[in-house]
């Protein structure tokens, strides 16, 4: 008898005390989910970042387009938060310009929007930058497919294509989409928007006259004149992304740097010289897709990413664990 309860205490034992493979796992590589995954790095936490697509960034990600490397993807806007200012500059090592005259220094106006000189390849370079300086684990072309909860401890097993992750917190943005195991509360693969882009590249001999802008009509919900951001100033040629609700053809293109020139935001004798289009697709369901129970808070947090002005409310914890840039670099 002694001995049955003996092996059965060591059973137990064997079962509270199994090896974790990490102790956080941060889905997605959007600005939100990088950051955290430095601060829970840095509070002592063994960190995997896993990433569906072969690329990181997410909606803030930089593409090559027209012939333009290091373009950001779609239409950003920042604001004018001096909390967020000082993190991207002071933790993030990112030289900050006003988004109304991107050629000075946004503190030599401090009430205007600002944004990364280098537009998102700065942004999502400079905290790469500082993930590589740390032991965290980023995974691309690795989608979370399934998630399972270890009936007798907090773990959860993540199952990606790849094979099996034990954890004992998942960290996702808010769109993001999967299921839990056996779970009689799933709900099918969610639909997804697709959010469409043009870029027009063009020939003007002027210096660029906006750097964001709202709805012109004609189908166009936001526009962005990239041209300082991807370093084509005094080329005499303009990059300019419009996200658009219309199809995206050459008769498209040609309508809408006719508006430009209409409302007086190009010169009258610039002309296209290229265009193209490119589509980002966003699951549209908010996760999570499952019912609010102890251990499901334990082992879910979500981020809130609607919007890169959310950073405010995470940016006073994660100054507890980060370091200024210089310092976190060695520099």
């Amino acid at each position: 008898m002694n001995r049955f309860l003996i092996a059965c205490l060591v059973w137990t034992l064997s079962l509270f005390s199994q090896t974790i493979d990490y102790d956080v796992v941060v889905v997605g590589t959007s600005p939100f989910s990088l950051l955290e995954a430095l601060y829970q790095n840095n509070i002592g936490k063994k960190v995997l970042i896993i990433e569906k697509a072969s690329e990181c960034g997410g909606s803030w990600k930089s593409i090559s387009i027209c012939g333009v490397p290091h373009a950001d993807m779609g239409c950003h806007y920042i604001g004018s938060d001096p909390q967020i200012l000082h993190f991207m500059t002071e933790y993030l090592g990112c030289q900050m310009v006003s988004l109304d005259n991107p050629l000075d220094s946004c503190r030599l106006h401090p009430s205007s929007s600002f944004y990364p000189s280098g537009g998102c390849y700065e942004f999502l370079g400079q905290i790469l930058k500082l993930i590589e300086k740390t032991s965290i684990r980023l995974e691309l072309n690795c989608s979370l497919e399934k998630v399972s909860i270890d009936p007798l401890q907090p773990i959860a097993y993540i199952e990606t294509l790849e094979g099996k992750i034990s954890t004992c917190k998942i960290i996702y943005p808010q769109y993001c989409y999967f299921q839990l195991a056996d779970n009689p509360h799933s709900t099918p693969p969610p639909a997804s928007s697709n959010f469409l882009h043009l870029y027009l590249l063009i020939a003007d001999p002027t210096p660029p006259r906006f750097s964001y802008h709202s709805s012109l009509g004609k189908g166009i919900s936001r526009m962005m004149n990239l041209t300082y951001f991807a370093n084509l100033a005094e080329t005499g040629q303009q990059l300019i992304v419009f996200q658009s609700y219309q199809p995206l053809t050459q008769q498209a293109a040609e309508d809408y740097l006719r508006l430009l020139i209409e409302h007086q935001l190009v010169d009258k004798s610039a002309h296209l010289l290229n265009f193209e289009s490119y589509v980002y697709e966003q699951c549209h369901h908010r996760s999570p897709l499952f019912p609010q129970t102890p251990t499901n808070l334990a082992l879910f947090e979500s981020l809130d990413t609607r919007g890169i002005q959310l950073m405010s409310q995470y940016i006073p914890k994660w100054t507890t664990a980060l370091k200024p840039y210089k310092e976190a670099m060695g520099e």
